[in-house]
């Protein structure tokens, strides 16, 4: 395949747009519809140093997965709204059948984040929603807990908001 991701940005309020290459930003290992060429991807590797803080202006965070199923998943970050990218780091899959996480997230503070995963069910076929979150800057990350049922459809691509310091809500896309 040829595909690879790119970005549209605007600096004018949405009136025009800029397509910008992913790759060329610095997103340069192979995902599910980013077919780089073996030569020219790298490995995603652990993220060895904290994000700085999430709460910085021009952070933004993004996961790739591999497959629609199981993944893996691995992540770029930036702190200048995209305009370069950090990574590619590898995510865990926190016990669960496997992540193929689309980007889904809320800044919490300097270092704490939270995630709403796409993860396989336990046939390793895409369809479960979880929520998990770092707490030390994108170095570790913890499963936090279902938030659906496994079920015969599938349910992926959140899309979340907070509500209120004890509320959260998510958009779920399901096929049942």
């Amino acid at each position: 395949s040829s595909a690879h991701h790119k970005y549209a940005r605007s600096t004018d309020g949405g009136e025009t747009w800029t397509i910008e290459d992913a790759y060329e930003k610095g997103q340069t290992a192979w995902g599910n519809d980013h077919s780089i060429a073996v030569d020219k991807a790298e490995t995603p590797v652990a993220l060895k140093t904290p994000v700085e803080d999430f709460t910085d202006p021009g952070f933004i965070i993004t996961f790739v997965r591999h497959n629609n199923n199981n993944g893996p998943t691995h992540f770029y970050y930036s702190m200048n709204k995209g305009g370069v990218w950090s990574g590619p780091y590898s995510f865990p899959d926190l016990g669960t059948a496997g992540i193929a996480n689309r980007t889904d997230y809320i800044v919490e503070s300097d270092q704490e984040l939270s995630v709403f995963l796409t993860t396989a069910k336990t046939n390793k076929k895409e369809g479960r929603v979880a929520f998990a979150k770092t707490t030390d800057g994108g170095i570790n990350w913890e499963f936090v807990s279902w938030i659906t049922d496994e079920q015969g459809g599938f349910d992926i691509m959140p899309s979340s908001l907070r509500l209120s310091d004890t509320e959260l809500i998510t958009i779920i896309r399901t096929r049942t």
